[in-house]
């Protein structure tokens, strides 16, 4: 197996990665999410990978893609009462369903963590939605911990 940037080649496969990941959340939260064969349209995937602040890692194997992290550096806002620094924002991490349990996760995160280090970034931040509790669960066992959540109601 092999850890690489991603290239503008790898833009169809990564974008069929990622509909697996797409198809679960729109299933779940058909509110939030649509189902899209792209989930990132070319001309912002050739931003991302051409951006100094974005770092898109594949994980790759016999030349197919099986696993993917898409990590933004960004500032963290200084709003009332709070400080501003430096942190890395994991969008994406996935790994092909084959190949879950294997330990590219792992492998993955602590590639984010490498590159988060060595651009200044103080923390790692991500979103997870609540009923994916796999994720929650694999996401605490990397040592990660829920500093608030994010809540929503419904008008009608």
């Amino acid at each position: 197996m092999n850890f690489r940037k991603a290239t503008l080649g790898d833009f169809r496969a990564l974008n069929t990665l990622l509909f697996e990941s797409q198809r679960m959340h729109a299933n779940a939260l058909p509110e939030l999410f649509s189902i899209s064969r792209t989930v990132i349209p070319y001309p912002d995937y050739q931003t991302m990978i051409h951006g100094s602040n974005f770092h898109i890692l594949v994980a790759e194997e016999y030349g197919k893609l099986i696993g993917y992290s898409i990590t933004e550096l960004t500032a963290t806002s200084s709003g009332i009462g709070r400080s501003s620094s430096r942190a890395a924002y994991m969008y994406y991490l996935g790994v092909d369903t084959s190949h879950q349990k294997s330990g590219i996760g792992r492998k993955l995160f602590e590639e984010v963590k490498k590159w988060a280090i060595q651009n200044k970034a103080k923390t790692i931040h991500l979103n997870v939605w609540s009923f994916n509790q796999n994720a929650v669960a694999f996401y605490n066992r990397l040592g990660m911990k829920e500093i608030g959540k994010l809540m929503a109601y419904e008008l009608h």
